[in-house]
């Protein structure tokens, strides 16, 4: 398994800080695995701060999107696609006190 990300802290005079984050990842499936050869994983998001008191209480909305591969190892049966593949979409409420 190995993955990489970069985020960055952009100032928007109505947001103040918005963070936007890439990252890539591969994960090898175990050889016990019968079906999954590996697995390939691309992600973006961006984290709005919403409310934000000192250090004692804040709250942060997250948008988020993957997109994955999944690679199969060979069947030998018909109809059985050789990857499976998806798009992922999120949203995160953090509170922190």
């Amino acid at each position: 398994m190995y993955s990489l990300g970069l985020s960055s802290k952009i100032c928007i005079p109505r947001f103040r800080e918005l963070t936007l984050g890439a990252g890539y990842a591969y994960l090898k499936a175990p050889s016990k695995h019968e079906e999954l050869k590996n697995t390939r994983l691309l992600e973006a998001y961006v984290a709005i701060p919403l409310y934000k008191v000192e250090k004692k209480f804040s709250s942060i909305l997250t948008l988020d999107w993957q997109y994955m591969k999944d690679k199969l190892k060979e069947n030998e049966e018909e109809g059985i696609p050789s990857e499976r593949r998806g798009h992922i979409w999120g949203i995160r409420l953090n509170l922190a006190f």
